[in-house]
């Protein structure tokens, strides 16, 4: 989090310096501030704004389009009925943020560096920028539709984070009737909530748009290992992993399931119990069961042993040190009890044998189509951290050059989905200042006049509800912050 915050400090100050010193040396002020004028730049301390006046051509045909006041009419429907859900939403959020750990919560901060990586912020703060101009230009085609001067437009960066804006004349706004300045404001969460829409239907078309070209829930496929990494040249780019342990292996939820179950059960493996006295080597099988590092250690520096500990029905019990990928392949247990009902008949007396491993290692054989099992002594989880898997298989070898296109198709119906339906629902709430605000002043104006004539009183029970709307919106977004920090 300092990193981060050092980071964007940084950057600001660079700007803020170089921007100084432009504006106050006298060989260049005059060129720099013409440039900054002719342009509609203007910097700030963490604000860097571009403007530009007029409204061009373009946005004026999207404006007369036919259809196009159904359009915004579905548009308020839409935004007035999340704005009358938004104080309910915001009050369950906040009782649930009170009581839930950070992981249960809906609304969470992005943060880089604290709860997403710096390399996906290029990514999102491209998505943010693309759903705020979209959302503004919803503004300006119903400004026009609904013959309201657009002054200008703009696009600005706020510490890190793009956004855009209108700028539409407010003499033709007061003018106009509340029905048509409804479609106006409503306009932007509308185009938010059809790109969060479209966002969701491209996330989950993926799979069907893929299908001529990979195969989906036959395994998965290892795009990248990372150098650092201990499966780094063990698993081949290209394989495809069937198995981990006793679990098959179809898709990525398979593989969080397998690993789950692996780490929270430490499982051990069925074997003849003659191969463990034939293999021990450093204490008799009826000794009992050593602890410490000494039953760790009992390999020594092999690379392809390992220590187990066993036991047998019969009370025998010790530790020897074997090879993991000789013993591995047997049933799974957790006492010797249950080696008995899916030993062989005749194969001898079962044991029961597990890795003497420290608390949060498992021994992991995973199963791919490129080579021999790989096995894996460390935490389970670092395969998913490690290795870059894709649920989405080849068909033929020529497919695997555009291998990393359904997850590129999938990021980015996730990101528009999940970043469009937040600026949605946080621009709807009735926020001072927000597009909540003018959705609720101009919906009370619209629906109350029969019941509440006078327009003080309106103006009244309008301001209660955004000043609800507004100490939820801090209350949720101050809870979130502190949770992600801490």
């Amino acid at each position: 989090m300092l990193q981060a915050i050092w980071a964007i400090a940084s950057v600001w100050l660079c700007i803020c310096t170089i921007h100084s010193l432009l504006s106050s040396c006298q060989s260049t002020s005059q060129t720099y501030h013409d440039f900054l004028n002719r342009h509609g730049l203007s910097i700030s301390l963490g604000h860097l704004k571009v403007y530009w006046s007029g409204c061009h051509a373009w946005v004026h045909r999207l404006g007369t389009l036919p259809g196009i006041r159904l359009w915004f009419d579905m548009g308020s429907v839409v935004s007035c009925t999340l704005s009358l859900l938004s104080l309910p939403l915001l009050t369950y959020m906040l009782v649930r943020a009170l009581y839930e750990p950070e992981e249960e919560q809906i609304l969470k901060p992005i943060i880089p560096g604290v709860n997403i990586p710096w390399g996906q912020m290029v990514y999102v703060a491209l998505t943010i920028f693309i759903c705020a101009v979209l959302h503004e230009l919803g503004h300006a085609v119903a400004a026009v539709r609904e013959q309201v001067r657009v002054d200008g437009y703009g696009v600005f960066v706020l510490l890190m984070y793009p956004g855009a804006y209108v700028d539409v004349h407010d003499e033709h706004m007061a003018a106009i009737s509340a029905r048509r300045r409804l479609r106006i404001y409503s306009a932007g969460v509308w185009h938010n909530f059809v790109i969060a829409f479209l966002g969701g239907f491209l996330f989950l078309a993926t799979p069907h748009l893929m299908s001529p070209l990979f195969t989906i829930g036959q395994g998965v496929e290892v795009l990248k290992v990372a150098e650092h990494s201990a499966f780094y040249g063990q698993l081949p780019h290209g394989a495809q992993i069937t198995g981990i342990n006793s679990c098959p292996v179809q898709s990525l939820s398979n593989v969080r399931e397998c690993l789950n179950r692996i780490y929270a059960r430490s499982l051990g493996y069925c074997i003849p119990l003659e191969y463990v006295v034939k293999q021990q080597r450093i204490q008799q099988h009826d000794q009992p069961l050593a602890t410490g590092p000494l039953t760790r250690d009992c390999c020594g520096s092999s690379l392809s042993h390992i220590c187990f500990s066993y036991e047998s029905a019969q009370g025998h019990q010790g530790h020897a040190c074997l090879q993991a990928r000789n013993v591995t392949t047997g049933s799974a247990c957790r006492f010797a009890r249950h080696c008995s009902a899916s030993f062989p008949e005749g194969s001898g007396l079962p044991a029961c044998i597990k890795p003497n491993l420290e608390v949060t290692s498992r021994l992991l054989r995973i199963r791919h189509t490129a080579g021999k099992d790989v096995m894996f002594e460390g935490n389970p989880y670092l395969l998913l951290y490690e290795v870059h898997l894709s649920n989405y298989v080849p068909r033929w070898p020529w497919v695997s050059k555009f291998n990393t296109l359904p997850l590129f198709l999938e990021a980015c119906g996730l990101y528009l989905l999940s970043i469009s339906s937040a600026l949605c629902c946080l621009n709807i709430i009735p926020v001072y200042y927000l597009d909540g605000h003018w959705v609720l002043v101009t919906l009370v104006d619209l629906v109350l006049p029969a019941y509440v004539p006078n327009h003080r009183p309106r103006i009244r029970i309008a301001h209660g509800f955004l000043i609800a709307g507004t100490l939820l919106l801090i209350a949720n977004t101050s809870i979130a912050l502190i949770k992600a920090v801490l």
